[in-house]
């Protein structure tokens, strides 16, 4: 494929990428983006200091979201830059680190893969940190990878550079344990089945790599020693809320070990569920992914076990560092700890394996690139033939899953994000005081409040102790899928202000929807009640 060609394909993949983000748009989000998205609204507004609590720590994930609000104010798009640049920064990481080491069409193949991922294609337009760890990931393997073919002088630097990279995956969210190796296995393995660096030059890449990833935590602790006097801040952080089996359970972590592998296999869901072909929410992140992965993985290993000493040095580097980059951060999620003190479950949900994604994408590539070399090597045109067509026959198959996992991963949330709109646009004019579930004010406040001012008070039901202290303002209901689901804290809140459930005649109601309620009690009215 000449390079003319290979661009032109590639800003294709690109194009792809955007129109994809554009159409399955998410903006605002749930779990924990409101969290994040109010840090970074407090960065703006000067009011920042260091957090006390794991995600406020997650710095990475909120700081480069304060620069778009700043210069936009509140809109969505503003959200959205840092999390599509990262997506866009790992869809070209790994287009770059498959051309190396498999070629043109292997890199294009890599970034149809990452482009058309439904779990990419949701998270990354959203403050999260998933999407964003799985793109600075990737570009910490391309410049492990680059780092061989540039010359000495410059290889020690990259390799530095690329553990910087790990570094800033860190400052996204702490989970080394899960990723830094990764970026270890694939130094060691450029180096040694590569390049076949002596063990002294070997060791002084890996410590290069290190050095780059320490470099960056270590300027994480000085910070924190600076603005909290505490240079070990995160760590005993994380270790309170998440070092013991008691910690995790009381923040309601999930650690349930059929999540993983029932989320990543959705065949295997299907044989002992029955189902066959549809996706939960869990697995509409993935589709297929992960099957092929493995699938293609396997096949892989056994064209090198049949090609032994014929088998090109790159796609034996590539192999392994595709057997490691899918396979260790899925075994240490579903059987390591999440505590160095303890042994504890790691928080385990469909999300959190996005990303891990890219090395499913360079397995699948890593695997086809060795498969067809050894097809190639066997000279059987009707082999070479049916190969050919299996494989587009899968790309298909693994395409279509792909749009109906996004088809249930967005229509999941915008069901939710839907109510919002519809509460927002039932909202009287010169409303001032808002009550409602913590959940619900995110939303309305983003929406509704520009930055720095406050409009509209958002008042939370906690602030309530009985419902006579409720004089004024809209009451938002049966708004969340806790009120539904009989959530504990809506059972507390009903319990402790039951006129939720059941307003008083004074309470008039100015919409209904589904299933939402809109109240509205004004202030002369409840004090005549009272």
């Amino acid at each position: 494929m000449s390079t003319a060609r290979f661009r032109l394909a590639l800003l294709v993949t690109v194009l792809l990428w955007l129109a994809l983000r554009v159409v399955y748009w998410n903006g605002y989000y749930t779990e924990d983006a409101p969290g994040y998205v109010t840090d970074a609204i407090w960065i703006v507004l000067g009011k920042y200091h260091a957090r006390n609590y794991v995600n406020g720590l997650n710095v990475g994930t909120y700081i480069p979201v304060a620069l778009p609000l700043w210069l936009l104010g509140k809109r969505e798009v503003a959200l959205a830059l840092w999390p599509l640049a990262c997506s866009l920064g790992g869809l070209l990481s790994i287009a770059g680190s498959t051309r190396i080491l498999f070629g043109r069409p292997y890199s294009l193949l890599a970034a149809f893969l990452y482009a058309t991922y439904p779990g990419d294609v949701f998270f990354s337009t959203v403050v999260m940190p998933d999407a964003l760890q799985a793109g600075w990931v990737t570009f910490s393997l391309f410049l492990a990878v680059a780092a061989c073919v540039r010359p000495e002088s410059q290889r020690r630097a990259i390799l530095a550079g690329a553990g910087m990279a790990m570094g800033v995956c860190h400052l996204i969210r702490a989970n080394d344990v899960l990723l830094l190796p990764v970026g270890i296995a694939a130094v060691l393995a450029c180096s040694t089945i590569w390049a076949g660096r002596r063990p002294g030059a070997v060791a002084i890449d890996c410590a290069a790599y290190a050095a780059g990833w320490a470099a960056v935590n270590v300027a994480e602790g000085v910070a924190y020693l600076w603005g909290a006097g505490d240079f070990l801040l995160r760590f005993h952080v994380v270790d309170r809320h998440y070092g013991t089996v008691g910690s995790i359970a009381r923040a309601g972590l999930n650690t349930d070990p059929g999540t993983i592998p029932l989320s990543l296999l959705a065949p295997v869901a299907w044989l002992l569920r029955g189902g066959w072909g549809e996706l939960n929410q869990d697995q509409a992140y993935h589709g297929l992914l992960f099957c092929w992965a493995v699938a293609f993985l396997a096949f892989g290993a056994v064209a090198l076990w049949w090609l032994r000493e014929r088998a090109d040095r790159r796609a034996l580097a590539g192999l392994a560092i595709a057997a490691v980059w899918l396979l260790w951060p899925l075994l240490y999620h579903q059987f390591g700890s999440q505590s160095l003190t303890h042994l504890v479950p790691v928080h385990r949900l469909s999300r959190h394996l996005v990303v891990y994604a890219p090395g499913a994408m360079f397995a699948i590539v890593a695997g086809c690139f060795v498969t067809r070399a050894a097809i190639r090597t066997a000279g059987c045109a009707r082999l070479r033939r049916v190969a050919s067509s299996m494989g587009v026959l899968a790309l298909a198959v693994h395409s279509w899953f792909n749009w109906k996992g996004e088809q249930i991963a967005f229509g999941g949330f915008h069901r939710i994000k839907d109510t919002y709109v519809r509460v927002r646009e039932h909202i009287p004019e010169g409303t001032r005081i808002i009550v409602a579930d913590p959940g619900d004010l995110c939303f309305l406040d983003f929406w509704m409040n520009p930055l720095g001012s406050e409009h509209v008070r958002m008042v939370p039901f906690a602030y309530y102790d009985r419902c006579e202290q409720i004089r004024e303002g809209i009451i938002l209901t049966h708004s969340n899928p806790g009120w539904l689901g009989g959530a504990p804290i809506i059972q507390a809140t009903l319990a402790r202000l039951p006129c939720l459930a059941q307003p008083p005649v004074t309470w008039r109601l100015i919409y209904e929807g589904y299933p939402e309620r809109i109240h509205q009690v004004a202030a002369r009215e409840a004090d005549a009640r009272n």
